[in-house]
């Protein structure tokens, strides 16, 4: 069967803008060399490295990048390493949506950020008695594990905490209208965009398929007869695909808009998670009810073609 049929470049590009993220931390681990471990046999084949600051300062801003890397790949689409494609929506409301929660990052980061640089200054000192100590456990001069250098002034460390963001048009820029540079760059974005495309298709029905599947397995047994532990999550992520679908369906995904659609009447927003956790008989009714989407997403996406994208935790790294 061919593939579903696909929405024009021009409409695609019309409704849609590719989103750029960067992210910058303080590196907080180095190499050391092996000579401190000479007693042990095979150190060549060992590579040894220190943490330099023990900080929950560094790790809240740290969780709260992977907060927002996974919410724009929940939000957005892959287009190339390190962009993502995101759609505009009726009056440009997604793109507002997701942009405020870039700004609140922002905010959010510059609070965490002007935390750990507070900290800073202790925070090396027990680095110090921490280094200081272990050399002692290991024999050997503090020098050989301790660099000053690994610990730069406050305003310094503060300076690697950067993040930046940028949206970028797929439209071809006047400026290249040149004789035969403009015909090759819109040739070139054309097919990147038909990639592109394509992959989402895939994307998008994988992402479903595993949602319902998560699901589904969750009101399983275990091995050993017992029930598994419900998360609320695991319903209000798909309640979350289904919202934000219409939107993220930029490829115009005719077959899976109405697999969807048909779930949506099913796991719709005043749906009760309590009850599918307490009544038994519900729950197995329902499991039944998802073993048959299951069976059709898998169906959809046998029927497409083409290379499939890493695991949606992996896709977090995109961003």
């Amino acid at each position: 069967m061919e593939n579903p049929q696909v929405k024009s470049h021009a409409s695609i590009a019309d409704s849609t803008v590719i989103l750029k993220v960067s992210f910058g931390l303080f590196g907080n681990t180095r190499k050391v060399p092996t000579s401190i471990i000479a007693g042990a046999e095979g150190t060549k084949l060992l590579k040894v490295q220190k943490t330099l600051l023990e900080s929950n300062e560094l790790k809240a801003i740290k969780s709260a990048d992977t907060r927002l890397r996974l919410y724009l790949t929940s939000q957005g689409l892959p287009y190339e390493d390190g962009l993502l494609i995101l759609p505009l929506g009726p009056d440009g409301a997604y793109l507002q949506k997701v942009h405020k929660v870039i700004l609140d990052f922002v905010q959010e980061r510059q609070g965490l950020v002007e935390a750990f640089i507070e900290a800073y200054p202790k925070l090396v000192d027990e680095a110090h008695t921490r280094m200081q100590s272990l050399a002692g456990d290991l024999g050997i001069p503090v020098e050989e594990i301790w660099n000053n250098s690994d610990y730069p002034p406050a305003s310094v460390a503060q300076d690697m905490f950067t993040f930046g963001w940028n949206y970028i048009s797929f439209s071809v820029p006047e400026e290249l209208r040149i004789a035969g540079v403009y015909e090759a760059a819109k040739s070139n974005a054309e097919n990147k965009l038909q990639k592109a495309a394509d992959e989402i298709t895939v994307l998008m029905r994988e992402a479903a398929l595993d949602l319902v599947a998560h699901l589904k397995e969750a009101l399983e047994p275990s091995q050993d007869g017992k029930k598994k532990r419900l998360h609320a999550t695991t319903v209000t992520n798909i309640q979350e695909f289904i919202e934000n679908f219409k939107a993220r369906n930029i490829a115009n995904d005719t077959e899976l808009e109405s697999l969807v659609s048909d779930l949506g009447t099913v796991i719709h927003p005043g749906f009760d998670v309590e009850t599918l956790k307490q009544d038994d008989a519900f729950k197995s009714k329902f499991h039944e009810t998802l073993s048959g989407f299951t069976d059709q997403l898998t169906d959809l996406v046998e029927k497409v073609p083409g290379r499939k994208f890493k695991n949606l935790e992996d896709l977090a790294e995109v961003a």
